[in-house]
C-alpha cells in the first residue's frame, strides 16, 4: 500500500531541490526528510511526513521514504541521474522530477499547511548550502543520533 503523505512530500523536496537547479542525491533527500521531520516533531511530537527513521549505516534512514523513492522512479516521476563524484570515488544517484512528476505539486503544496510549508522551504534551503559531508555531520549531531547509538533502532 503507498503511503502518499510520504510520496508527496519527497516528492515536494525534490521539486523544491530541482527549482535550485539541485539533482539532490538519496543521502541529501533522506537527512534533509529527517531534519524536517524532527524540526517538525520537536514541536507537534509526530513527523511531518508521517516517516519512521531508523539508526543505519549512514545515518538516519526510513524504509518508507526509500520505498517512496522506488516508486516514484518506477512511475516515472522522477528520473536517476548517475553522478561521480571524484572527491569521495563514489557514483552516486540524483533525482529530477519529470514533466510527469511536477503535475501535481500545487495539489501538494494546497494539502500542506502554511506552517508545513514553511519547515519545509526553511530545511531545504538550509540543506541546499551544505556540502554533503556538512549534512551528514549535522545530521549526526541531532539529539536522537547522539542518544540512541544501538544500530537499526528506531529513532524517531
Amino acid at each position: 500500500m503507498k503511503n502518499n503523505r510520504i510520496r508527496n512530500i519527497t516528492k515536494y523536496v525534490i521539486y523544491l531541490f530541482n527549482g535550485k537547479g539541485i539533482d539532490p542525491t538519496k543521502t541529501r533527500v533522506m537527512k534533509t526528510l529527517y531534519l524536517i521531520d524532527l524540526r517538525y516533531y520537536e514541536t507537534y511530537q509526530k513527523t511531518l511526513s508521517g516517516a519512521k527513521y531508523i539508526r543505519y549505516f549512514y545515518g538516519p534512514y526510513s524504509e518508507e521514504i526509500d520505498k517512496a523513492l522506488r516508486e516514484l522512479e518506477e512511475e516515472n516521476e522522477v528520473k536517476v541521474i548517475s553522478s561521480y563524484s571524484a572527491t569521495h570515488d563514489t557514483l552516486y544517484y540524483c533525482y529530477q522530477l519529470t514533466l510527469k512528476g511536477i503535475e501535481n505539486i500545487p495539489e501538494i503544496e494546497n494539502s500542506l499547511s502554511k506552517e508545513e510549508k514553511k519547515i519545509i522551504r526553511q530545511i531545504v534551503e538550509y540543506s541546499a548550502e551544505l556540502s554533503l559531508d556538512e549534512l551528514i555531520n549535522i545530521v549526526y549531531a541531532t539529539p536522537p543520533m547522539t542518544q540512541n547509538v544501538e544500530f537499526e533502532k528506531r529513532i524517531l
